[in-house]
């Protein structure tokens, strides 16, 4: 039988990202909230997870809403040694609970993806890069909406039902949408509305 846990953290200083855990853990899935106390959203991912920046491309990871009544959700099995925290304002904080249990299958890893022109899709990684999940979101300092999806996404509407294609990812961030399976986020393709706006994500590496 698996047992729920919970906890808490704090991180001291803006910019220098934290473990999670202190000592190797396994958890079958984790789910953050913001502490009630914080000042901003909180960024998780893998050891180069960003919160600093108002500048699209400058966050690396997914947003612990602050005031969210949903939290973040993120499938496992993970170690929470290998979970990373990152904060805007200095002693802001998450609280956590999680299912103790499973195998580790792969590292956490973050990334951003800006996108210089609208309309022309890139792909959110050059390299292949094997993944077990991806959690993505719009950046909170977007000026547009952004869609994700395989190289024919298309992120303008041009004013009419259908001409938009892929999943949408609202601007100023909101929840990340889960993409699952043995992924290679290589094929994996975004588009903005506006030049210059961007995504950021947190995966599995595999």
């Amino acid at each position: 039988m698996r047992q729920v846990r919970s906890g808490s953290k704090v991180i001291t200083a803006a910019g220098v990202r934290e473990r999670l855990a202190a000592a190797s853990q396994v958890a079958s899935w984790l789910r953050f909230y913001s502490d009630a106390e914080s000042a901003c959203d909180v960024m998780v991912g893998g050891d180069n997870v960003t919160a600093a920046g108002q500048i699209p491309g400058t966050k690396a990871g997914v947003t612990v809403k602050k005031g969210a009544l949903r939290g973040l959700f993120i499938p496992g099995p993970m170690d929470l040694h290998d979970v990373w925290l990152d904060v805007q304002t200095n002693g802001d904080g998450v609280h956590f609970t999680y299912e103790l249990g499973g195998n580790a299958m792969g590292i956490l890893a973050s990334g951003s993806k800006v996108v210089t022109t609208a309309g022309a899709p890139q792909r959110i990684v050059a390299d292949d890069t094997y993944a077990d999940w991806l959690l993505i979101q719009a950046d909170d300092a977007n000026t547009g909406d952004a869609v994700v999806g395989d190289r024919t996404v298309v992120a303008a509407t041009g004013g009419a039902t259908g001409n938009r294609r892929g999943i949408y990812l609202k601007e100023g961030g909101g929840i990340p949408v889960e993409l699952r399976g043995r992924l290679n986020l290589k094929d994996v393709w975004v588009d903005v509305e506006n030049n210059g706006d961007a995504v950021h994500f947190t995966y599995l590496k595999v």
